[in-house]
Formats: C-alpha cells, sequence, structure tokens
C-alpha cells in the first residue's frame, strides 16, 4: 500500500523537481545553415505583413468554403478537427480559446525572425459530416502543406541551439508573450522542400502556442484574458548576471540562465515593431481593437522594462515588478540552523500540534484512542516523522544546493501572496534565487512517511488511511507557512 501512496505523491508532485540538464546536442562548430534552421535575421522587420503572416494571404482558408469532416481532434484540451476544403487540401482546426492566441503568437514569434508554419483564423466555417456538422464556432487552420514534412518533436533542454543569443532571445518571447506550456511535444523538427530550386532543409518550430497571452501557471491557467495579462509581472530582479522573471508555467528551467543582454536583444528587436504590425498581428487572430489595445500595451511595458536592464535609475514598469535583490541560498551553517529550528522550535512544535490535532479528529490511526493517551502517541508519532522527515530534507537540500525553507513572499495582494504560502511546503530556491519544485521537501516526506509506518505504526496502513494521513500532515504544513505568511511583521 505504502508503494501505491508514495507512488502517487511523486507522480502528482515531482514533475520538474529536478530541472533537466540544458545541452547542446552539437558536437562540432556550428555553421550559418544550422544556425537558420531556427532563426534568421528579420532585415525587413519594417516591412512584414503580420495580419496574413509569412506565407502570405493566398494559402488562407477560404471562410465561405465548406469542409469536409475527415476525424476529431484526440489529444489537448482544446477540441478540434481535422477537415479537407474542396481542392483536397487537408487542415488541422483548433476551436476553443487557443485558436486566436496561436494566430497573433505565430505572427509575433515569425516577425522575430523564427521559423512558423501557416497558421490563419476563421470567427466562423461550415463543415459537412461528422458529429455536428453546419457551421462551427473560431478556429485556428493550419493547412498540412506540401513543402512542410514534420518529422517530428525537438527538446528545449537538448538542441543545437543551447546557449545562442537566438535560442535564449526565443525563450524571453516565450516569457513576455506569457506562455505557460513549453512542453517538447509542442515543437516541431520540419523538413522543407518549397521549391524544385531550393534545397530541402530543416526548420526547428515552436507551434501549439495557444496557452498565453494570459497568466502563467502549472495547472491550466487563464490564456487569452486582457485582466490576468495586465496583472502578470515580468522581471523581478537580476542576480549574479542572470536573470529572474515572474513566471509560474511549467519547465522553470527554460526561465534560467537568461542574461539581461539575452533580454535586451530580444526586447529591441521587438521595439522595432509599428502600432500597425502589433494591431494587424491581433486582428489576424480575431480580436477586436479595444482587447488588442490593452494586450499591446502591457507588451510595451514588459519590452520597455527589458530594454532599461542594466540601465541605472530606471523606474518601475507597470504593473510594480520592483528590481530586488534575491536573497542568496543558505549555507551550510545556515541550513543547519534552520533545520533545528523547523525540528525543536516553534514552527516544528506548531506543525507538529496541528497535525496529531488533525490525526486526533480523524481517529488515524483507530488503534489509538482518543484519549489524552491517544493524543500523546498521535504527537510523539507526528514529531518523530517530522524528525526525521527534517534530517532527508535539509541532506538532499545540501546535496543540490537548495534551499527548502520558508520564505515571506516578495509580493502584494492576498491571492498572490496566499498562493505563494500554499505552494511553499513544495518548493525550494536555488543559488540564482529562483523557486523550483524540490526534490528535498519530497525525500523528507517520503522518508517520515516510510519511517513511521515501517515501524511503530500499530499496523499496515490501509491505502485510504494511508492517503489520509498523508493529507493531513500537508494540510498542516500548509497552515503553518500561510500562517507564517500572513502573521504581523517584527516592528524595526
Amino acid at each position: 500500500m505504502k508503494r501505491i501512496l508514495f507512488s502517487s505523491f511523486v507522480a502528482l508532485t515531482c514533475g520538474g523537481c529536478v530541472a533537466p540538464v540544458m545541452r547542446s546536442s552539437l558536437h562540432a562548430p556550428r555553421t550559418p545553415l544550422q544556425s537558420a534552421e531556427l532563426w534568421e535575421a528579420p532585415t525587413d522587420l519594417a516591412d512584414r505583413n503580420l495580419f496574413d503572416g509569412p506565407w502570405g494571404k493566398d494559402l488562407a482558408p477560404d471562410p465561405h468554403a465548406t469542409f469536409r469532416f475527415v476525424s476529431a481532434k484526440a489529444i489537448g484540451v482544446s477540441p478540434g478537427f481535422a477537415v479537407t476544403d474542396a481542392s483536397g487540401m487537408e487542415w488541422s482546426v483548433k476551436q476553443g480559446p487557443e485558436a486566436k492566441v496561436e494566430v497573433v503568437m505565430s505572427r509575433v514569434i515569425s516577425a522575430m525572425g523564427y521559423h512558423q508554419p501557416p497558421v490563419y483564423y476563421l470567427g466562423q466555417w461550415t463543415i459537412s459530416g461528422g458529429p455536428s456538422p453546419g457551421v462551427q464556432s473560431e478556429g485556428r487552420f493550419r493547412p498540412k502543406h506540401v513543402g512542410l514534412k514534420d518529422e517530428g518533436e525537438w527538446s528545449w533542454q537538448e538542441n543545437p541551439f543551447i546557449g545562442t543569443r537566438p535560442y535564449n532571445g526565443l525563450r524571453v518571447l516565450m516569457l513576455i508573450l506569457n506562455e505557460s506550456d513549453l512542453k517538447n511535444s509542442n515543437n516541431s523538427l520540419y523538413t522543407v522542400k518549397t521549391s524544385e530550386d531550393v534545397a530541402a532543409h530543416r526548420w526547428y518550430v515552436v507551434r501549439d502556442i495557444g496557452t498565453a497571452l494570459g497568466e502563467t501557471g502549472r495547472l491550466n491557467p487563464k490564456r487569452s484574458d486582457t485582466g490576468k495579462f495586465d496583472r502578470s509581472g515580468f522581471i523581478r530582479g537580476v542576480k549574479n548576471g542572470i536573470v529572474d522573471f515572474d513566471y509560474q508555467g511549467r519547465h522553470q528551467e527554460l526561465a534560467d540562465h537568461i542574461s539581461p543582454d539575452d533580454v535586451r536583444w530580444m526586447c529591441d528587436l521587438l521595439a522595432k515593431l509599428s502600432d500597425g504590425q502589433w494591431g494587424d498581428a491581433f486582428r489576424a487572430g480575431g480580436y477586436d481593437d479595444v482587447t488588442a489595445t490593452r494586450f499591446i500595451a502591457r507588451m510595451k511595458q514588459k519590452i520597455a522594462q527589458g530594454q532599461a536592464l542594466g540601465q541605472a535609475a530606471v523606474a518601475p514598469v507597470a504593473p510594480p515588478t520592483p528590481i530586488v535583490a534575491v536573497p542568496p541560498v543558505a549555507s551550510d551553517s545556515q541550513l543547519l540552523h534552520k533545520y533545528v529550528w523547523s525540528t525543536l522550535g516553534v514552527d516544528g512544535l506548531l506543525s507538529t500540534t496541528i497535525s496529531s490535532g488533525l490525526d486526533q479528529w480523524h481517529e488515524s490511526p483507530p488503534e489509538w484512542d482518543l484519549t489524552t493517551a491517544g493524543y500523546a502517541r498521535r504527537f510523539a508519532s507526528e514529531y518523530a516523522e517530522s524528525a526525521i522527515g527534517d534530517i532527508a530534507k535539509y541532506g538532499v537540500a545540501r546535496a543540490f544546493h537548495h534551499d527548502p525553507s520558508f520564505y515571506r513572499c516578495e509580493c502584494s495582494g492576498f491571492a498572490r501572496r496566499l498562493h505563494h504560502a500554499v505552494d511553499s511546503p513544495f518548493m525550494a530556491r536555488t543559488r540564482s534565487g529562483r523557486r523550483v519544485l524540490s526534490a528535498a521537501s519530497l525525500a523528507g516526506f517520503l522518508a517520515g512517511h516510510m519511517a513511521s509506518a515501517s515501524t511503530w505504526y500499530p499496523a499496515p496502513l490501509g491505502t485510504r488511511d494511508g492517503l489520509k494521513h498523508a493529507g493531513l500532515s500537508l494540510v498542516s504544513k500548509i497552515g503553518v507557512d500561510v500562517f507564517k505568511e500572513f502573521r504581523p511583521r517584527r516592528s524595526t
């Protein structure tokens, strides 16, 4: 049973606990042709058409046509279809809120010099056949172009461009646009053969980028939301020459090891887009002028903040995202002090009191009665679990050079501070001050519960009792961190 309990916990919390290693797949000097597989300098940026996109209007789907149903989309969170038009061209159609976002994202990405397949937006279209024939809601249309052969996905973490300015600039662009779902399965490696006069070559393409223009997050973040986008941060600070981003999306390693020069490079490119080009990009995605104006205004604020990196006496850009010094990760002696305080101090006693009280309330385990003696056994058990867990947690933290201890949020607003406190038991800080999912905290949780289950607990825990006990322990840890986040600060 314990294997089931801990396997479930690992599956829920450990995705991304230890960031994947970023490494180049190139084993020889990079050639200009290889560099062009990801990015080509947009020397004609001022003349680029962001409404029709790099493939032009001739390839766009006919809004008055009736498309024939081929199949329904089977993967992903957005509904969609594979359809064909009267000429036999096959189209991938994505519906839902990502339809608008993907077209805008594609227009901006291609304007910056990165390769994109043809994508277009229709606010309304018609399908014949399938489960729901007739007029359909908005959709993103991507043709199965004969000149583009999809060879599969490529990896953000291992590719020929690691460490190059265009690769780092692409990551910055994703952060500016608040793209949360930067998984490798959304990347495509194309073999490109658009004419007989041009040799076949490869494109590394970021596509299916619809989880953007809203908030960043790991679990179903809101996309295409001007309010969330307005309130989102961008840059929190710079530590040891590395920019600290206010980014909460998946794959946190993609927001790490980016220099101020990388940020300025991309922001300088974006700043060259005219108001008309920005407006065309959002019109291409079907946005009305009022909504587009709000998105563009916030985009320009982020661009200005990025351009200002490294300059002295730069005023903060709204919404307030002050450049603050990120506290360094704790030293070995500080980690030892934190371990002792967490185990023997007020924090440890408060967490143990809460969790043993919850166990008493839920009669867990049932073999220990509800008398004072029963509570004493639960308190001792929880305290021992906490002590063993802390030994494992701070031992692993030292090995990974992480600091898993609680820090108050360098933010304002009840919701943001509450979110920070609730996820703190699962987080740690790296050397650069970034918050990441914590392998140390997971190790501590597992060690404490394995020790109690295999030694002093009165009987083997069933799955239900084990999950309940683990859940109550987590609730107590979250409760303590919420208390620490909102308790009045000491006056100085």
